[in-house]
């Protein structure tokens, strides 16, 4: 076959007598298991000790004993054994704080469905709970990098490769540097000069030659996104080589692959986007909000009816200021305040309020500063038209005008907007004169969507009734 159809590079490696890749995961998931266990048993003589009446060591082993073997069950069908997800060290911090959690909970379920572990204190268990996350969470960082530094000092042999590539040859040694951070080493690397290949299947008639009783571990194939017809045909055709095949994805193609997709039929739709938040979680926030707007609108009700008092004997107009505003997905309702002006802007052009304005009334003075004149949207809030914490709701007009200056303006509308926000505690409220003010107020509205939790939630709203006191620029 000519040399431009296939280049062949061979690297000799003799196998090391070394520790088998398949060993790591045993030897992880041991250590792992000890680790709880130790934890166990530094609780049972802490506790045993030092309180009369306390369960014994030997229980709070026992209890080290099924925690561990059930944190590395759930670890281990997370995949956090496998060799490649050993290696990340962010990633297996976060499936063991998963895995801890979940093993607790299953435990402390059951022991209380079968009145099980009566012993063991509450105090016990928290503490117990408590040190044993506090060891797992540094304890998997170690681990991943131990397994890092023993695949570079050779003391793990690392799974020998094929790669086949339609690149040139000349990067292996950029290829080798790469596979040998995956715990992988390249014994051959065979470049197909796809280009110049008249028939395909003389190509992988070769390949598939060169590889039977080749001393390889599995086939790693790394052709360009264009060829990937062709990278198919390729796999065809090495399906008889009793070896795992791999196909190398390009980074772009990877975040494809790592995201949750759905079958239709004979086709496969990959999420682009999440929804902003599952039905669990809307039902969740929803919980909170009408909890949270019922129980103040009860309690701020005498403060509403003195206020509306004071607004109509003040100045002529209604009680009640009502304004066009963006909701969840850019729909339109209709926002509710307490009248402090003596206009009422909803139009195309809306003027913000800024400090020492004149169209404020002395009463709209008072309630601007003290935030009263927001809490008629506590009814916006129980009728599903905003959130106690959200994204701050700005005027059609300056929705349209900042649209077009700011790129992620629009983002803030993944949720429904809010009394308070992520923006408001953190400075940035009140009047936004130029735009990179609002800009800013944007980014801090966007990580709060990409990061919403109820707890952030909760943390924002404590953070909010002490800013009530703050009225420097509340105006």
């Amino acid at each position: 076959m000519p040399d431009r159809v296939i280049d062949r590079t061979i690297v000799r490696h003799p196998r090391p007598v070394a520790l088998r890749p398949e060993l790591i995961a045993v030897l992880a998931a041991l250590v792992d298991f000890a680790a709880v266990l130790t934890v166990g048993i530094v609780c049972g003589l802490v506790f045993s000790t030092q309180w009369e009446g306390a369960a014994s060591a030997t229980e709070y082993a026992g209890l080290g004993a099924v925690e561990g073997g059930l944190f590395v069950m759930l670890a281990r069908a997370q995949g956090a054994y496998e060799l490649p997800q050993l290696l990340q060290s962010r990633w297996q911090t976060r499936i063991a704080f998963r895995a801890w959690v979940s093993a607790l909970a299953i435990t402390l379920a059951v022991a209380f469905l079968l009145k099980a572990g009566g012993g063991i204190s509450r105090s016990g268990a928290i503490t117990f709970g408590a040190l044993g996350l506090a060891v797992l969470m540094p304890h998997r960082l170690l681990i991943a990098r131990s397994i890092q530094r023993a695949i570079r000092e050779g003391r793990f042999v690392s799974r020998r490769v094929a790669m086949i590539t339609d690149g040139a040859a000349g990067d292996l040694g950029h290829r080798q540097a790469f596979a040998q951070r995956q715990g992988m080493r390249i014994v051959t690397h065979v470049h197909v000069d796809l280009d110049g290949v008249g028939d395909l299947d003389e190509v992988t008639a070769s390949l598939t030659a060169s590889l039977r009783g080749a001393d390889i571990d599995e086939v790693l194939i790394a052709f360009a996104p264009e060829r990937f017809d062709l990278a198919r045909q390729v796999i065809h055709a090495l399906r008889v080589v009793p070896l795992p095949i791999r196909l190398l994805l390009d980074p772009h193609l990877s975040d494809l692959a790592r995201r949750p997709s759905v079958a239709f039929g004979s086709r496969v739709a990959v999420e682009m986007q999440r929804e902003p938040l599952t039905l669990p979680e809307r039902a969740l926030k929803r919980t909170l909000d009408v909890t949270v707007a019922g129980a103040a609108l009860f309690a701020a009700a005498p403060v509403l009816v003195l206020a509306a008092i004071a607004i109509k004997l003040d100045s002529p107009g209604p009680v009640l200021f009502q304004q066009t505003r963006h909701g969840f997905n850019d729909r339109p309702f209709r926002i509710l305040k307490l009248r402090s002006m003596r206009v009422m802007e909803d139009g195309a052009v809306v003027r913000q309020a800024q400090r020492n304005d004149d169209r404020v009334t002395r009463v709209g003075r008072f309630i601007r500063r003290t935030s009263i004149d927001e809490l008629p949207q506590l009814l916006n809030v129980l009728r599903g038209e905003m959130s106690i914490v959200g994204p701050r709701p700005h005027a059609v007009a300056h929705d349209n005008y900042y649209e077009s200056l700011i790129a992620d303006y629009a983002f803030r509308h993944h949720m429904k907007p809010g009394l308070t926000g992520w923006a408001q505690v953190n400075g940035s409220r009140g009047e936004t004169p130029t735009v990179d003010s609002m800009a800013e107020r944007v980014r801090y509205d966007i990580w709060y969507v990409d990061n919403w939790s109820i707890w952030l939630d909760v943390r924002i709203i404590f953070k909010t009734a002490f800013l009530v006191f703050d009225t420097r620029k509340a105006y």
